[in-house]
């Protein structure tokens, strides 16, 4: 084989350089223990604020754990952190369903009681809308924004309101309904002493999709 067959045959086995295959590998590693690191630290959170945080106490780990943010890199802006804890509380809620807890000051309740009065208000108004012709109304509004944006569509902000307060409603059931299945599965698998059935049903949940009919 010629040196140039032998260059015509690397090029087709592999389409990056030596460095960017060992860049992409060392890459794929950092991120995985990035990755791992970032659920331990998610983890050590959801047991420092507790089950059920006040407000006060949620607040004041917020306040020094974007300090701590900042504080690691003092180039990081104030509003940095503050995008930074958006995304890590995402990851709280999303692991432990910890939310940020109401205030519990009169002015704060009154403002919750009001506030809770006109998102019932406009629950019942889109009652008999599904959640999917609410989407596809807010669609179309948004279009019609677009083509006329000097005026503005008076049932925009309220489709946008009740989508939103839908999908979230929507997302705490699914969330709830996905905790209680695998408390229900633990506890199976606990009390299970069959290998067979157990290696079976991690089979199924190791698959990425499955299509299984149990009888």
């Amino acid at each position: 084989m010629t040196a140039n067959q032998t260059t015509v045959a690397s090029a087709a086995i592999h389409a990056l350089t030596f460095d960017q295959r060992n860049s992409a590998y060392e890459q794929g590693g950092k991120y995985s223990h990035n990755s791992t690191e970032l659920l331990e630290i998610v983890r050590s959170a959801a047991k420092t604020i507790g089950e059920t945080p006040t407000f006060e106490q949620w607040t004041e780990y917020a306040d020094e754990w974007k300090a701590g943010y900042i504080n690691d890199n003092p180039e990081h802006t104030g509003n940095a952190a503050d995008q930074a804890w958006k995304r890590f509380s995402d990851q709280l809620n999303a692991q432990y369903g910890l939310t940020k807890p109401k205030s519990t000051s009169a002015s704060a309740e009154k403002k919750a009681a009001e506030r809770e009065a006109k998102a019932e208000q406009l629950a019942a108004k889109y009652a008999d809308h599904s959640t999917e012709q609410l989407t596809d109304s807010l669609r179309k509004a948004y279009e019609l924004q677009a083509k006329n944006p000097t005026k503005k569509l008076a049932t925009l902000k309220e489709l946008e309101q009740v989508v939103k307060a839908r999908t979230r409603h929507e997302d705490t059931e699914k969330r709830e309904a996905l905790k209680t299945a695998r408390a229900r599965l633990a506890d199976l698998a606990k009390a299970c002493d069959d290998i067979d059935l157990l290696e079976t049903a991690c089979d199924l949940l190791d698959t990425a999709s499955f299509d299984v009919t149990i009888s």
